[in-house]
């Protein structure tokens, strides 16, 4: 990763304008995390920029592409979908 921090500000800010986090203590509980170690995450400490930090991340929230830019999933798939399940409800 280019600049480790700066994808946990991008990550940390996205989820936030998404409203699926509401703070910084509410995002450590929500990946499993210690607060205080992320704190000095995002304050910008090397140590605790670690791989393992990112993939906590990763693996709780699955919509962040390899820039971690935040992509929310696709209304329309979601739609097409369920018209599908409803389709096969009604053929049964």
């Amino acid at each position: 990763m280019e600049n480790k921090h700066t994808y946990l500000l991008n990550a940390y800010n996205s989820l936030v304008q998404a409203r699926m986090v509401r703070n910084k203590k509410d995002f450590a509980e929500q990946i499993g995390w210690n607060y205080t170690s992320l704190s000095s995450a995002f304050n910008g400490r090397q140590g605790m920029l670690t791989s393992g930090l990112f993939m906590r991340i990763k693996e709780r929230y699955t919509y962040f592409d390899e820039e971690w830019n935040y992509k929310a999933p696709d209304v329309n798939d979601k739609v097409d979908r369920l018209l599908d399940a409803i389709g096969e409800l009604l053929k049964q």
